[in-house]
Formats: structure tokens, C-alpha cells, sequence
């Protein structure tokens, strides 16, 4: 089997050679869009990262009954600006949408219903990659500094900088706190506290090589870990912020990635496979729910559980646009849909 390593390496070989591929245009005059929707609402955001070097970044809506689907629909709502150069991802919060554009160095702020633009984010942003929301502020995560930078919510004023001095990467908001996996493309094991309050760092916890996901269910903070020797499940008290709960993976399932939880099941990859556990299981099975056609590093490019669905996507190698498959939660397929170019992230707006 691949390693994590191994898949690190040739994306990092193969995005130099992606420069050369010309991207797809969103003032293409080939293109016709449709006018915007009524509203973006009962339907999931799909984010198109573009190619890394070109401003074509975008987003995709399709409809919860996946009877409607729009393209594109940042420029189709707001003609005269440029999302910008890699969409990382989404955040909410009240009624407004948080999307961080990493090379670009911003955060656009749309109102997640209309998708009209609401403003930008530029002051003290350093490749910027995950949003999270909570009490009226924005919490953002910068690799090119590691710090944590925190905005006003509602006036897009920059607050505060917080230093980690390690990785950042994913970052969630449970029980009052703030999470930061210190982990990225296979590599860290920890994960900083942050006390909103005061804006410090109060903890950091060891929870295993190869973090690669985190996500918060009621005060329950789950932390995927899946290095070449073992993948792990790891469930944090975020009352005291102490591990309660290990669920160590079969030998077959070494290199587990992209953990999602949708109610009360774990959804995870491993190769080219999707699997699940209950979310208070304590073993595994190693026998996939389905399995995609192995496309490289750009297969589970994007991967998400959602109210019984999952969301795939295929990254076609960045020199074609994203193949998106909507399946059951038992693998059937109930729709395919062709996106932007990198669909990375599935965002559900209810």
C-alpha cells in the first residue's frame, strides 16, 4: 500500500507541474452561467480550490433533494470580483459565510443564503487555512507563521494574534474552547487548547502520528490519527481536557484519513475505501461500505458525511474539473455532478 508519504511527495511533485496546465477561466465567454438562485439554502457548498498559482478558485450549490445544481456561483452572484488563488475552506457564522483563500492571503465574506459579497480580510493573514466561529468572533489559522489570528465576526476587525510556534492546521470550537490540530500532510501528533478568553494556549495534548482530523461531537473532541505503523480513534473530554478513550484500528487499516462524523457514526478513508464504526464502537471492521477507483493522491480529494449521504470527490489530477459522487450511506450512488477544478470540502448550509 501507499504511503502518506508517498502520496505527500508526488502531490508536491506533481503541483510544480500543474503550473504549466492553463486553468479554467470563470470569464471564460465559452461558459454560460445561469442567474443566481433564490436562495443557497437546503443545499451543500462545494469548494473548488483551483489551480495553486491561478485566481480560479470557486464554489458549487447543489440542492439537499440534488434536484438543482449551480456552478461557480461566487462569480455568478458577484460578476465584478475574483474569489482568488486556492479556496482552503468554509466557515459560518450567524448569517454570513467565511470562505479562506489561502494564497491569496483573504478571507471573502459572503451572506450565506444570497451569496452576495459582504466584505474582505486581509490584515494579518499569512496563507491562512481553517475558520472556525464562536461568540461573535473568527478564529483563523496561518501556516506560514503558525499563529491563530482572531477577527470580529461582524465588523471583520482583527482582534488579536496568537502565537503557536508549531503547526496549525484544522481548527474547531467546542465547550468553549478552541482546538487547533498541530498536524499536516501525514505528519504531528498534538493538538494546542486555546482559552478564548484570554487568547493563550492551556493545554497541548499528545494524541498520535498522523494526525490528520479532528471533530467535535457534543463535548467530545475525536481526533484521527493514521501513521504507517497503526491508525487510532482518540475521544477528549473538552471539560478537562483529558483522553477518555483510545480505539486502536486493525493492522489492515494503517493510514486511515479524512474522519467525518454525520449523527452517530464515524466515517473514515483508507486508500481507496470508505469505512465506518459507531461512534461509541470499540473495534473496527476492516471491510469497506464501498470503494472508489484509485486516481492517486487526487482520489477522497474532498470528503465529507452528511445527513446519511457521502460526499467524494476526485481531483482528476488538477488538469480536469472535479468529478463529485453523492452516495447512500450503504454506497450507492445517487448523483454525479461535475464541479470546479480541486474540489477539496463539502459544507452543508440548512
Amino acid at each position: 500500500m501507499k504511503t502518506n508519504m508517498m502520496k505527500w511527495s508526488k502531490l508536491f511533485a506533481l503541483a510544480v507541474l500543474y503550473f504549466s496546465f492553463a486553468a479554467c477561466n470563470q470569464s471564460d465567454d465559452s461558459v454560460v452561467y445561469e442567474n443566481p438562485l433564490q436562495a443557497y439554502d437546503n443545499g451543500i457548498f462545494m469548494l473548488n480550490e483551483g489551480n495553486f498559482g491561478t485566481p480560479n478558485a470557486s464554489v458549487s450549490f447543489i440542492s439537499n433533494d440534488l434536484l438543482t445544481f449551480q456552478d461557480n456561483i461566487f462569480f455568478v452572484v458577484n460578476p465584478t470580483k475574483v474569489l482568488g488563488d486556492v479556496a482552503q475552506s468554509m466557515g459560518f457564522y450567524n448569517e454570513k459565510a467565511y470562505i479562506v483563500v489561502n494564497t491569496s492571503n483573504k478571507i471573502e465574506i459572503v451572506n450565506r443564503h444570497s451569496f452576495a459579497t459582504l466584505g474582505t480580510i486581509t490584515d494579518g493573514l499569512a496563507l491562512p487555512r481553517y475558520v472556525v466561529a464562536l461568540n461573535g468572533k473568527i478564529y483563523v489559522t496561518n501556516s506560514s507563521n503558525n499563529t491563530v489570528t482572531v477577527y470580529d465576526a461582524d465588523t471583520f476587525a482583527k482582534l488579536a494574534t496568537i502565537a503557536i510556534n508549531k503547526t496549525v492546521e484544522k481548527i474547531v470550537a467546542v465547550n468553549g474552547k478552541i482546538y487547533v490540530m498541530n498536524a499536516s500532510f501525514g505528519t504531528g501528533s498534538e493538538i494546542t487548547v486555546i482559552n478564548p478568553a484570554t487568547n493563550t494556549v492551556t493545554a497541548t495534548l499528545q494524541v498520535g502520528d498522523g494526525l490528520n482530523s479532528i471533530e467535535a461531537k457534543g463535548n467530545t473532541l475525536y481526533a484521527l490519527s493514521g501513521a504507517d505503523s497503526a491508525s487510532k480513534l482518540v475521544k477528549i473530554n473538552t471539560q478537562n481536557d483529558q483522553i477518555t478513550g483510545t480505539v486502536t484500528f486493525p493492522a489492515t487499516l494503517v493510514n486511515a484519513r479524512n474522519m467525518d462524523i454525520d449523527g452517530e457514526v464515524v466515517y473514515f478513508t483508507k486508500g481507496n475505501g470508505v469505512y465506518r464504526m459507531g461512534i461509541n464502537d470499540t473495534t473496527v471492521s476492516d471491510t469497506s461500505i464501498f470503494t472508489v477507483p484509485d486516481n492517486d493522491f487526487s482520489t477522497f480529494y474532498g470528503f465529507a458525511a452528511i445527513n446519511g449521504r457521502i460526499y467524494v470527490s476526485d481531483a482528476k489530477g488538477f488538469v480536469n474539473k472535479s468529478a463529485v459522487t453523492i452516495y447512500s450511506s450503504a454506497g450507492t450512488v445517487l448523483s454525479q455532478k461535475t464541479t470546479g477544478i480541486g474540489t477539496n470540502g463539502f459544507y452543508p448550509n440548512n
